[in-house]
C-alpha cells in the first residue's frame, strides 16, 4: 500500500485549482449531523438549481470562491430527500470523494503526472455525467485519480499522457454533470479499486468502512488549490 504520508512530505503535487491565483477555501459539511444540509427545505435539495445558488450563497457569506465538502461524510439525508432509490435500497450514503463546488467553466489542472484511462459519459440523471480517470505510477505502485462533472468538449482522449499541471478539464452545469450542482467530485482509487470497478462507486455503506481505503484512499493529501 502507498504511504500517503510519506508521499504528501516528499511528492510535489500541484494545484488542481487555476494557475496563478490564490482561493479562499471553506468547509461546507453535507452530512447528516451538519446544521446546513438539515435546515434546507425538501425543494431546495430537490432543485439542484436551488441548492447551488444556496452554496453560492454560503461562499459569500464566508468571503470564498471555492467551497469543499469532505471525504466519507454520511449524506442519507441528501439521497432520501432527493429519492434516489438505489443509494436508498443499498444503503450506500458514504462519499467517496472530496466535492469542490466552483462555477461552471472552472479550469482543472492534473496535480501530478499521468495517463488518461477513462474519459466517458455515464449517463442518466444521478451519475457523473463526463468523468475523467488519470493513472498515476507512485514509489512502482500505481494510484487513479477521478475528476467527475466535467464538460464533454474540453476532456482529453484516452491514452493521453499529461504533465502535472497541465489542463485537463471544466467543470460543467446540470445538462451534462448528471444534474447536480457545479461542483468536481475528487476520488482516488488503488489499483485494486480501479480494478473492483469502484470509478462507479462513489457511495458506500457504514459496513465496508473499515476497509475503504484498500480501495478508495482519502484524497485529502492530493488536493490543492493555490
Amino acid at each position: 500500500m502507498i504511504q500517503y504520508e510519506l508521499l504528501n512530505n516528499t511528492l510535489e503535487i500541484f494545484p488542481i485549482f487555476w494557475k496563478n491565483k490564490n482561493h479562499n477555501i471553506c468547509f461546507l459539511p453535507m452530512w447528516d449531523n451538519g446544521n446546513w444540509i438539515t435546515k434546507l427545505s425538501s425543494e431546495e435539495i430537490i432543485n439542484q438549481e436551488l441548492f447551488n445558488q444556496k452554496i453560492i450563497d454560503y461562499a459569500h457569506e464566508h468571503n470564498a470562491d471555492l467551497v469543499l465538502s469532505g471525504f466519507l461524510e454520511n449524506r442519507e439525508h441528501m439521497f432520501r430527500t432527493l429519492g434516489c432509490e438505489q443509494m436508498v435500497e443499498q444503503w450506500r450514503f458514504y462519499h467517496l470523494g472530496l466535492d469542490v463546488s466552483a462555477p461552471v467553466w472552472t479550469q482543472l489542472f492534473a496535480p501530478l503526472d499521468g495517463e488518461v484511462v477513462i474519459s466517458m459519459e455515464e449517463e442518466w440523471y444521478g451519475n457523473y455525467g463526463w468523468v475523467l480517470v488519470l493513472k498515476h505510477e507512485l514509489n512502482g505502485e500505481l494510484l487513479y485519480s477521478l475528476y467527475g462533472h466535467q464538460n464533454i468538449e474540453t476532456l482529453p482522449e484516452v491514452w493521453t499522457f499529461v504533465k502535472a499541471w497541465d489542463k485537463i478539464s471544466e467543470l460543467w452545469d446540470y445538462s451534462w454533470n448528471g444534474g447536480y450542482f457545479h461542483h468536481l467530485h475528487l476520488q482516488l482509487l488503488t489499483e485494486q479499486g480501479f480494478n473492483e470497478w469502484f470509478v462507479s462507486k462513489w457511495y458506500t455503506t457504514a459496513e465496508s468502512l473499515a476497509t475503504i481505503e484498500n480501495y478508495v484512499p482519502n484524497p485529502n493529501f492530493i488536493f490543492r488549490f493555490s
